[in-house]
């Protein structure tokens, strides 16, 4: 299911909540909010989040990119206008880490 995701200053708000750190604020979020506002699959969601974390982790020990995706499923909640469609997101992280 497509679905819009919440705009800039409602994500940005939401993401702060999460974890106000200065580091993830300035290097990290910016990466999630160049797509606020705009209507995504889940998949979408999950690409953008891959992409992202691995853009910010990008020289930094690989234990960061664990860190990080051990918060996806607060920060999926963050980024989705709703409870199903953060279901859905999560669903979709968690399958494309499974292996086959």
């Amino acid at each position: 299911m497509k679905s819009k995701l919440p705009d800039r200053d409602e994500m940005l708000r939401r993401l702060v909540a999460l974890d106000n750190n200065s580091h993830l604020v300035q290097k990290f979020y910016p990466k999630l909010l160049k797509d606020a506002g705009t209507e995504k699959f889940p998949l979408g969601v999950v690409m953008l989040l891959i992409l992202a974390i691995a853009d910010y982790t990008k020289g930094m020990p690989i234990q960061m990119q664990g860190i990080m995706e051990m918060k996806v499923p607060e920060i999926i909640k963050c980024m989705s206008p709703n409870e199903e469609f953060a279901g859905e997101t999560l669903a979709a992280w968690e399958a494309s880490f499974k292996k086959h």
